[in-house]
């Protein structure tokens, strides 16, 4: 191990154990190598995100002009969820749920 490596444990289900230990043998590499690949994988998907802005379902480059539609449909998705009150986690965990994702 090397001296920056820090010790961590989490808990896998038993179908993300054995994904994880079939991609580390197709691979040739150590599940602990999958795991630090995601997350640089996942570290470079937010820096990717930084780029983007949501609008409704629409995922639009920050770094072109927004259309006159594209505005607009910001413009009405923010007013609207400032008339939302706020919702905890762990109701939207169970609205989650109870819609089937």
């Amino acid at each position: 191990m090397h001296e920056s490596m820090v010790h961590k444990e989490f808990e896998l289900t038993r179908e993300e154990a054995e994904k994880l230990a079939r991609v580390a043998a197709e691979r040739g590499c150590s599940e602990d190598e999958v795991v630090r690949q995601a997350i640089d994988s996942l570290e470079r998907t937010i820096e990717d995100d930084d780029q983007w802005e949501w609008i409704g379902p629409l995922r639009i480059s920050k770094t072109r002009k927004l259309t006159q539609d594209e505005e607009h449909h910001r413009d009405e998705l923010e007013r609207w969820l400032a008339t939302q009150p706020p919702i905890g986690l762990s109701q939207a965990i169970l609205d989650e749920r109870e819609s089937g994702y």
